[in-house]
């Protein structure tokens, strides 16, 4: 049934981030709706607006 499988999917998904951050081996930030950098490519914005989320992404480092 992959209507099932759709929604086990997605709470297996959950529990494994959940566990691993009890386990401290992921940690998750909570990030302002203001500093989403992924709204560069998802909503219109301001110039102004623009500049600091351009701004942003240069100083990002991500952890993979």
């Amino acid at each position: 049934n992959p209507i099932l499988h759709a929604r086990t999917k997605h709470i297996e998904i959950l529990f494994i981030l959940s566990r691993k951050t009890q386990l401290g081996i992921i940690k998750v930030l909570y990030i302002y709706t203001k500093e989403q950098i992924v709204d560069l490519s998802t909503k219109l914005v301001n110039k102004i607006w623009h500049k600091k989320l351009i701004e942003n992404v240069r100083s990002t480092h991500l952890y993979v």
